[in-house]
């Protein structure tokens, strides 16, 4: 019987080291902060990186900047060995990043608020009312004065809203 565990022993030891000699590394090192490092879909690292036992052979290595895929590549890992991977910020990089934003960036100005000196009150380049002005802004004590007097002067009600959009 204490053979068999030595014998067990033995195997489980001489396949660790089978399995860890069929491995090599992967360092990246990259000029953009807060990446997010994948490889074959699996979470490795962030940022500068050095990912050790890596399974020899190729591999697909994406990386991920706010959710944006900004690199991905085949990469060939060898047995023993370390590859390198040198992520630039490049004109690309930053293009599929401004590219990735467009859609944020019309859901921005579609619900921006605005209004010029002359108190015409806009939503996302729209013109819209006092009232809705002052109900998008959650400003209901303005909403509530137009309501208790609808004669109010146009005036009156500029102030109000100045005065309120201030403090």
């Amino acid at each position: 019987m204490h053979t068999k565990k030595i014998l067990i022993f033995v195997f489980l030891l001489t396949a660790g080291v089978i399995l860890s000699a069929q491995t090599g590394t992967l360092k990246i090192f990259s000029e953009i902060k807060d990446i997010t490092i994948y490889i074959d879909e699996v979470y490795v690292g962030r940022d500068m990186a050095e990912i050790k036992n890596v399974q020899k052979g190729s591999h697909y290595l994406k990386i991920k900047k706010d959710n944006i895929v900004i690199h991905d590549q085949i990469i060939n890992i060898e047995e023993g060995s370390t590859s390198t991977i040198v992520l630039k910020d490049t004109p690309a990089i930053q293009e599929k990043m401004l590219e990735s934003m467009k859609s944020e960036i019309a859901q921005y100005d579609s619900l921006k608020l605005s209004f010029d000196q002359n108190m015409n009150f806009y939503k996302g380049g729209r013109s819209i009312s006092l009232t809705e002005f002052a109900r998008t802004i959650g400003n209901f004590d303005i909403e509530k004065r137009i309501e208790q007097d609808k004669k109010l002067p146009t005036f009156s009600v500029e102030l109000a809203a100045r005065h309120s959009l201030r403090g």
